[in-house]
């Protein structure tokens, strides 16, 4: 069997930047690699590969928030990963200042005390001022194109910027998140 390194050493020479940044990612999130074995994965990829894969991040919670995250940055948009913006409760991915993503897949929400909690989590968020848009599996890897055109829609639009609908938004040095920009 071909060790792991090996294979994301080659995966990052092989493969689209995106779907390299993906593998590494999801290594990260299963404990497979530590960041400091991606840095060095990426220390001997080809300057224009490290570039164009870019930053990769520890937060990540699955392929599909690597891939959604991606396509958000690469527009230009502010996006956080793993973000609270409520008590007890964090958000797959905070975009600008009010759109909640969430990037469900049928593995991780099959039992029914997952499903009610999502439902109660979207709507702490909704209360906190947010907008949730929740994204499945297939929306992200087989419906990739019509995603796409929705975000960019509701980017066009600004949905996500601004003051969040009726919630008291996080403020600099809130114990919730990031300061606002």
């Amino acid at each position: 069997m071909l060790p792991l390194e090996v294979a994301l050493s080659h995966a990052l020479t092989c493969l689209d930047a995106d779907s390299a940044a993906v593998l590494l990612e999801s290594a990260l999130e299963r404990r497979l690699l530590v960041p400091s074995q991606v840095d060095l994965l990426l220390a001997e990829a080809p300057a224009r590969r490290r570039r164009a894969i870019g930053r990769v991040s520890a937060l990540a919670g699955s392929g599909s928030e690597t891939r959604v995250r991606r396509y958000l940055e690469r527009r230009g948009v502010r996006v956080r990963e793993q973000v609270a913006v409520f008590e007890g409760g964090r958000v797959d991915l905070l975009v600008g200042d009010r759109l909640v993503i969430e990037c469900d897949s049928v593995r991780h929400h099959v039992e029914r005390s997952r499903y009610y909690a999502d439902r109660s989590r979207d709507r702490a968020a909704l209360i906190e001022g947010c907008l949730v848009l929740r994204l499945t599996w297939e929306d992200i890897w087989l419906r990739w194109e019509e995603t796409t055109g929705a975000l960019d829609t509701l980017i066009r639009r600004r949905v996500h910027r601004g003051q969040r609908i009726g919630g008291a938004g996080l403020q600099e040095g809130d114990s919730h998140g990031t300061p606002r920009r």
